[in-house]
């Protein structure tokens, strides 16, 4: 429809006023606590569709994205409005990581946490939801340095406290098993190895 038709009163019709930055802002964070919401209630499919979309309506704001609109002459954002954008981001992230724990989608949780720590590099859930995606995903070393991150940002959390020993029990348990494979495939390669390099078929030393 063309929205510079006539009306019915003669005049050209109204087009919507184009929302502020404010409005903009507004809106996302209703929606990612309305995500929240649903989040709470198990509603996990709904939840994920309402922080996407409170990312959409904020993601970009700010003068590089306005210039490569062809936009140049468009208004610098303030600081303070560039970190209000960034903060609905990176919690909207953090927030669609908690919904793929809640899936078990391991690859997902690791990417969206990847991204939150870019952004906010003391997001203490982030770097534990990474750890528990990277223990899921049997990447134990990085669990282990993603746990240990998150205990030196919240030292006297027990749930981070706890994950970190049982990842350093997962580690050490795999290396005493590699030692003892390792073992005992030297047990049975090096007799005969050395009876071969001696020149004696009962191993003996030779004389």
């Amino acid at each position: 429809m063309d929205t510079d038709a006539p009306v019915a009163n003669g005049g050209p019709a109204a087009r919507p006023p184009e929302l502020t930055l404010a409005d903009k802002l507004e809106r996302a964070e209703a929606l990612r606590q309305e995500g929240n919401v649903l989040f709470k209630e198990q509603q996990i499919g709904k939840a994920v569709r309402k922080y996407h979309e409170a990312i959409l309506h904020v993601k970009g704001l700010d003068q590089d994205s306005f210039q490569q609109m062809g936009r140049p002459n468009a208004a610098a954002i303030s600081n303070e409005d560039k970190l209000a954008v960034h903060a609905v981001i990176t919690k909207c992230y953090n927030n669609l990581a908690a919904c793929q724990v809640h899936r078990k989608n391991w690859s997902r949780v690791i990417e969206l946490c990847g991204e939150v720590v870019k952004r906010d590099p003391t997001a203490t859930k982030a770097w534990f939801r990474r750890g528990v995606a990277n223990m899921n995903s049997g990447d134990l070393d990085r669990a282990q340095s993603d746990f240990e991150e998150a205990k030196r940002l919240t030292p006297d959390d027990k749930s981070i406290a706890a994950h970190l020993a049982q990842v350093k029990a997962m580690i050490e348990k795999q290396r005493k098993k590699a030692d003892k494979s390792f073992r005992g495939m030297f047990d049975r390669l090096v007799p005969e190895d050395v009876a071969q390099e001696l020149g004696d078929s009962s191993g003996s030393p030779s004389k």
